[in-house]
């Protein structure tokens, strides 16, 4: 015997190949490249945003309703995953990569030999090639960024070290 549930999967699935809102299974356009329609994406999204707001009202993590961290919206698990993504998508490496390479600098930027923590270091990366040079505090790497400006040759000196791994990538 089919359950309801069974039955509704049943449908979504030939609401999706037939282009139709897999919700409602409306044959209006689907909105912005979901398998949903206008309406209920709508609908969907102010659940979702009612959902977050109850979740931190509570002090709970808005993506998995685990406790939050005390300065954040999430959980350390959610946080942990959100910074792994973000990191192999934009510099191609995992935050454990990222946390080994700060324990490799004893936890100090290699710019002003400030100590950096968890939380407070930035991936510097060339912007031609995208290899890592290493980790900064959040100052040297704005400064990095525009070294043209600097009047000591650290940052200079920095790149051009650091260029001998990263092909093509000197001041």
């Amino acid at each position: 015997m089919i359950t309801q549930v069974e039955k509704l999967r049943q449908r979504r699935v030939i609401w999706k190949s037939e282009g139709r809102c897999q919700n409602c299974g409306g044959d209006e356009e689907l909105h912005n490249h979901t398998t949903l329609c206008k309406r209920c994406a709508d609908r969907q999204s102010e659940n979702t945003k009612r959902l977050h707001q109850e979740r931190l009202q509570q002090n709970l993590c808005i993506w998995c309703g685990q406790p939050a961290l005390v300065d954040d919206q999430r959980c350390n698990n959610c946080r942990r995953k959100n910074l792994n993504d973000r990191y192999q998508k934009k510099y191609g490496i995992t935050l454990d990569i990222a946390e080994r390479l700060l324990k490799e600098q004893d936890c100090k930027c290699l710019l002003c030999m400030k100590q950096l923590t968890e939380r407070t270091f930035v991936v510097d990366h060339c912007h031609r090639t995208g290899d890592v040079r290493g980790l900064l505090c959040k100052t040297c790497n704005s400064q990095l960024g525009h070294y043209e400006r600097m009047e000591t040759l650290g940052a200079k000196e920095y790149v051009n070290r650091k260029a001998l791994n990263a092909v093509g990538c000197t001041i």
